[in-house]
């Protein structure tokens, strides 16, 4: 039996336009930049700046209904120091152009060196064409033989001539052979390296010395030599050459700088920087649908700016908050960093934390001692005196950095070792501090001389 009933809840909802600028405020500047581009292109109103993006922020402070008060005096003048604009990385692509020479073009042009016959010819083209962005040869030979209709020898000898050509290490099938191709005959014990790669690949890796040592009589100082040496070469050879991958600029969307006594803040990428903004455009249309389609150009283009300011807004009053709080990190180094969370930052300054988290994702703050993530400037403390994370994670490198090599440090050691110097940390965060600095255990880590 169906029964029908009235209830009552609530639902919060954001407007469209609060929507839009929560999505204009996750985007780093350069992003921003390339998207206001292409809006610029479907409204007449809007016209993009392509000019510097420094605009100096006078007199930066943060609303007094915000609980927080912290003016940032600025001198009135840019800093000397030139930093990327829009406008010169533009340039520079035109200019030079982006790397579009690929590696199977490489190729090509070193197999046209080749005295190869016709058929060769086709057989070795045929072969660039399989092999992968990494260097690899990504079919089988039989299945190459079948598709160009030649023997397995002649298949394997115009391989062989392939793996001849640069970059060294391309056309190899298996990582075990893309090595062996870029070892230098004139290596030391270089017969039994080349055993070692084909047969003991794994072992080395894991430094499995004893077990070497005994199947190849090698002491293990000159396992160590081997080891050195094969990490000295490239695994992925083709990686060099163009491909799907593009590296993007990092371009600040603050800057923090100091001239002589005072502090200058910029946070880039006010509406006035980006676009600029025509109200008079065709104010006397020739066709009521031409009006229609104005207006709504006009409004799109206001809410565009009006979202702009704010996120810009946003960011100045972070920003203000962040010079205030890491105010040591910006006079004596990263070393002063100081334990900050976004949910202390969000309530100081009147925010949201998702807003918080919005403002800092991928940008990038400019600072006397380097260019950070603004992610960098949050993170917790760790055991009683609120120890920064970060500065925690920096001190075991730092340990191991040190340590003698011949007899490495456990996880256990270092973390006694820094409990010494007043940083609490356990043996298991010790470990994970340790893998996300990319550093091996204790047996890893040793070396033979």
């Amino acid at each position: 039996m169906l029964e029908q009933s009235i209830r009552s809840r609530q639902v919060q909802k954001m407007m469209p336009q609060t929507v839009y600028s929560l999505q204009l405020l996750s985007m780093p500047l350069f992003s921003l930049k390339t998207y206001l581009d292409h809006i610029a292109l479907g409204n007449p109103y809007l016209e993009p700046c392509y000019g510097n993006m420094e605009i100096p922020i006078s007199s930066l402070s943060v609303q007094e209904d915000t609980g927080y008060d912290a003016p940032i005096e600025d001198s009135g003048a840019a800093y000397p120091r030139p930093e990327a604009d829009f406008a010169f990385l533009e340039f520079q692509d035109h200019l030079f152009g982006r790397q579009e020479y690929s590696l199977y073009e490489h190729l090509r042009f070193q197999a046209e060196l080749c005295s190869f016959s016709p058929g060769e010819a086709g057989v070795a083209g045929y072969l660039i064409a399989h092999i992968g962005s990494t260097g690899y040869l990504e079919e089988s030979l039989e299945e190459i033989q079948a598709a160009a209709g030649c023997s397995n020898a002649v298949a394997e000898n115009i391989l062989r001539v392939i793996q001849t050509f640069s970059p060294r290490g391309v056309g190899a099938r298996n990582l075990s052979e893309c090595l062996c191709l870029q070892v230098d005959a004139a290596v030391e014990d270089y017969s039994i390296l080349m055993e070692v790669l084909r047969e003991d690949l794994a072992a080395l890796a894991q430094r499995k010395f004893a077990y070497l040592g005994r199947k190849y009589k090698v002491s293990r100082p000159r396992l160590q030599k081997m080891l050195d040496y094969v990490q000295t070469l490239d695994p992925r050879p083709g990686s060099c050459f163009a491909g799907e991958r593009y590296t993007p600029y990092i371009l600040p969307d603050v800057s923090v700088r100091f001239w002589g006594q005072q502090v200058q803040v910029q946070v880039k990428g006010d509406a006035g920087s980006l676009l600029t903004f025509d109200p008079d455009y065709m104010k006397e249309a020739a066709s009521a649908d031409a009006v229609e389609f104005l207006k709504q150009k006009k409004r799109e283009a206001a809410d565009l700016i009006r979202s702009i300011d704010m996120r810009h807004r946003a960011l100045q009053l972070l920003t203000a908050y962040l010079v205030d709080q890491q105010w040591e990190f910006f006079v004596e180094g990263p070393q002063a960093l100081r334990p900050m969370t976004q949910k202390k930052a969000a309530e100081a300054i009147g925010m949201h934390p998702s807003t918080v988290c919005r403002c800092i994702r991928d940008k990038y703050i400019s600072t006397p001692w380097g260019t950070f993530p603004l992610q960098h400037f949050f993170s917790g403390g760790i055991g009683p005196g609120e120890y920064p994370a970060k500065l925690a994670q920096s001190a075991v490198g730092a340990l191991i950095a040190k340590e003698n090599k011949s007899a490495p440090l456990s996880d256990l050691e270092i973390a006694k070792a820094l409990s010494d110097e007043g940083i609490q940390l356990s043996r298991r965060t010790v470990a994970k501090y340790r893998a996300q600095l990319g550093l091996g255990g204790q047996a890893m880590r040793i070396r033979y001389e």
